[in-house]
């Protein structure tokens, strides 16, 4: 599946990095609540699917956004 907003890029892409609170999931993990985006999960899946790695850049407490994530 091709994604359209992806077809300007011309270089080859290795690395994606995702924030967490309003960005991959809704909400804020501190206030409690937080609810992923079905679509970056997807998005995720399909990037590493083509060998792309994705990381996360949060101030997270790490432990707390792993059991969210998993």
């Amino acid at each position: 599946m091709t994604d359209s907003r992806f077809s300007e890029i011309t270089r080859d892409i290795k690395l994606v990095i995702w924030d967490l609170d309003e960005t991959f999931w809704n909400g804020t993990l501190s206030e409690g609540g937080v609810r992923a985006v079905q679509a970056h999960v997807d998005l995720v899946n399909r990037l590493v699917d083509r060998g792309i790695m994705c990381s996360i850049c949060s101030k997270n407490d790490f432990d707390t956004a792993r059991e969210k994530l998993v």
